[in-house]
């Protein structure tokens, strides 16, 4: 092989080569083309691009939770430490659904997920103002909007 690329360097054409291998490891670089050998893996592996997938959903998560939390009304007696760690444990849950990678919005997965929530807020809090149907809606609404936007960055994350 080797002999085959000094001799076709000798022939004039050697510049038209490494172009050549030159667009081939840009294009392996930025995830199009993967090329693996032995002693050299250049291009996005699978799980890599998978990781960071998961990457960016669960930092979504994370700021979808944490506000939800400020957006709440902030009545008297609003204990803000309970507040971030309800956020924290439905934070949790959420990303125990993105490791397991099978998040879909299908409506029986999305109110499945609304009620693993809501009963998370249940049993953390004692506040009935924190139990009122308004309240479970504005958590219903707010986990399929979450879910939903977990799918899309999934989806557009195979772009990656």
């Amino acid at each position: 092989m080797w002999d085959a690329l000094v001799e076709a360097m000798r022939t004039g054409n050697g510049w038209l080569i490494v172009l050549l291998l030159f667009a081939i490891i840009l294009t392996a670089r930025f995830g199009h083309l993967k090329i693996k050998t032995d002693k050299i893996l250049i291009g996005k592996s699978a799980g890599e691009q998978e990781r960071l997938v998961m990457k960016k959903q669960s930092e979504f998560a994370h700021y979808a939770c944490m506000g939800f939390e400020k957006e709440i009304p902030h009545f008297e007696g609003y204990n803000e430490a309970l507040g971030r760690l309800i956020a924290e444990k439905a934070y949790d849950e959420i990303v125990s659904w993105i490791m397991i990678n099978h998040i879909v919005d299908a409506p029986y997965y999305i109110s499945n997920k609304q009620e693993i929530i809501w009963n998370l807020v249940v049993n953390e809090t004692v506040d009935k103002r924190m139990r009122t149907d308004k309240f479970k809606e504005r958590v219903y609404s707010n986990v399929e909007s979450i879910i939903k936007q977990l799918v899309a960055i999934r989806d557009g994350g195979k772009d990656l």
